[in-house]
């Protein structure tokens, strides 16, 4: 694929956010864990120690828990408001205990099938659309996003103060303004709540990277780029979206990164056939939805990676193989298995390059979407930090700091 060079930031900073999951918490939730001369120090055994480790200014720890525990509250009753909640109690019984429920519910898909009805409700939780190509996706409701982007703004302006680059990067949507003209902006509103989102930092002078113009100014469609039966892009389209990173921060910020190093030909690809049913395919069932394949991409060149996990204290060195789990390729489990989690989440890691050539350091704050990217971001430079918002229950600036 040919780059276009467009006139925006590189990073030291990167948030990888889709829904604004990650900013619309708004209190810079992470942590990780003190360092000095760049040798660990302390490792948190439980996440709920980051806010001891990391505090917040202008909120004892205990006030922070309180809060949290505050805050789940709310969340937990909104959310409750769009659930039937004695519903929701009877499915996860009835999918855990009662037998053949998954051939009852596939039964049922079927009989949608034949009726032609490609939509859930509105109204439920976690719907699904079936795409005109067969492809399937949830559908996002209007959205306020000020608080979130208020957020945003926070974080990259404390970024500048001490002179450091930031960088939102905004990942694309299966759903695209024009591939789904029907859909967009009449029922789902992904793309219109990430235009106002972006407006917004732009408005602020706050750099930030959209994917979904980079797929379009390269003539390549958002479907192609995602799993058929899930909201997640797929590996090969993240080493793609890590290399047009990477050419930023070569020629907007003249950092000695090598992009080329994430030409596909310089990766091997082993791909495991129908192996992956994804959210919105266990939604609809095997009697809508054909599994995906699922690719783990290798480099062919030498690695050496030092992988530390700070939920559970991991500390191990080896090569590039570290960076999945391979404990979803014993067998096929359409229903119970995520084996998108072979790229396992970040939740608060350091993935430290020992081979790298530059001393470059990113922050990665991310979403589920970050999980494949990881991988290769980690090859282009000497250390990776990686924070998940929606796990973390500390300060981000103090991790900065």
């Amino acid at each position: 694929m040919k780059l276009k060079f467009k006139n925006f930031a590189a990073v030291i900073f990167i948030i990888l956010i889709i829904y604004f999951m990650c900013s619309a918490l708004g209190v810079f939730g992470s942590t990780l864990i003190d360092k000095a001369r760049g040798v660990i120090v302390v490792k948190p055994d439980r996440p709920d120690r980051f806010a001891e480790l990391y505090p917040f200014e202008d909120m004892p720890v205990e006030s922070y828990k309180n809060f949290i525990d505050i805050m789940q509250d709310k969340i937990h009753k909104a959310i409750t408001e769009k659930i039937n909640i004695q519903k929701s109690k009877i499915e996860a019984y009835t999918t855990d205990k009662l037998i053949g429920y998954m051939k009852f519910t596939e039964l049922a898909k079927s009989y949608e099938e034949l009726m032609n009805w490609n939509v859930n409700s509105i109204a439920e939780y976690n719907n699904i659309v079936e795409l005109a190509d067969g492809y399937f996706s949830g559908i996002a409701e209007k959205r306020d996003v000020n608080y979130s982007a208020e957020n945003t703004i926070r974080l990259a302006n404390f970024c500048a103060e001490r002179n450091i680059k930031f960088l939102y990067a905004n990942a694309p949507a299966k759903i695209c303004v024009s591939e789904d003209a029907n859909i967009s902006g009449k029922i789902d509103f992904v793309n219109q709540n990430a235009d106002e989102f972006l407006k917004i930092l732009e408005n602020n002078n706050i750099n930030y990277l959209d994917f979904r113009k980079i797929l379009h100014d390269e003539n390549l469609g958002h479907h192609a780029a995602f799993f058929r039966t899930d909201h997640h892009w797929l590996p090969s389209a993240s080493l793609w979206a890590v290399r047009y990173i990477l050419n930023y921060l070569k020629h907007e910020y003249k950092y000695d990164v090598k992009p080329d190093i994430l030409k596909p030909e310089n990766f091997k690809v082993i791909t495991y056939p129908k192996w992956f049913l994804g959210s919105q395919g266990k939604k609809v069932t095997l009697a809508r939805a054909e599994p995906d394949d699922f690719d783990l991409i290798y480099p062919k060149f030498k690695t050496s990676i030092r992988y530390e996990n700070f939920m559970d204290n991991t500390d191990v060195s080896g090569d590039f193989s570290l960076m999945y789990d391979m404990k979803y390729f014993n067998k096929v489990n359409y229903y119970e298995d995520n084996v998108h989690a072979a790229y396992p989440p970040g939740f608060a890691e350091r993935k430290t390059n020992n081979l790298a050539e530059n001393n470059l350091k990113i922050l990665f704050l991310h979403d589920s979407f970050g999980d494949t990217v990881i991988p290769f971001l980690t090859l282009a430079v000497k250390q990776l930090d990686i924070l998940d918002l929606r796990v973390f229950t500390g300060s981000v600036k103090s991790y900065i700091k």
